[in-house]
């Protein structure tokens, strides 16, 4: 090989390094990377939840294959205020090469957890997951400018699930009041 096959075969290996780099960076930013603020609310009476906790979470895929090594996850937390009020920073951190997910949690002592999916492409949400009585979990194809997370009381939920036909949710829902009624 001479000299001048040798210099092409590296300017094609940069620039083939640059655009390589360019389109990670086009293509791997994160979804909904945030501020978000809103405020936590009990579900029944309306009233602002204090120390409740609200994460943001981001499952970033550098691997085509849902099982494959290389995911990683992000996550952001914030803790409400006496009136309810949180507010989590903008997440600064790159996506996965293949795409990224986003939920965002809100859980509080003696409440059911609250689990937002957000998808733009409104992909629905598996029926088990939609149904399943001791997570709030809904689907949102955008997130509003201020959140407002209404948070269920466990109490009615767990006596309205040990009635369940699933003896698993029925025992799970025992365990889970019994905790309740012990903190």
């Amino acid at each position: 090989m001479n000299r001048s096959w040798i210099k092409w075969i590296i300017v094609a290996a940069v620039l083939g390094l640059v655009l390589f780099v360019l389109v990670l960076g086009f293509y791997s930013s994160l979804p909904f990377p945030g501020p978000f603020e809103g405020i936590v609310l009990d579900a029944t009476t309306g009233q602002s939840i204090p120390g409740a906790n609200v994460t943001a979470n981001w499952w970033c895929h550098n691997n085509p294959l849902p099982d494959g090594p290389g995911h990683f996850t992000l996550s952001l937390s914030a803790k409400t205020g006496q009136d309810g009020r949180f507010k989590i920073k903008k997440q600064t951190n790159r996506g996965g090469l293949f795409g990224s997910s986003f939920s965002l949690t809100a859980t509080a002592k003696g409440y059911i957890n609250s689990v937002w999916v957000v998808d733009p492409k409104g992909t629905p949400l598996p029926r088990s997951t939609v149904n399943y009585p001791l997570v709030d979990t809904s689907l949102h194809t955008s997130l509003p400018g201020t959140l407002l997370i209404k948070l269920k009381p466990a109490e009615p939920v767990l006596r309205q699930a040990i009635k369940s036909d699933d003896p698993l949710i029925s025992k799970i829902a025992e365990e889970e009041l019994r905790k309740l009624k012990s903190r």
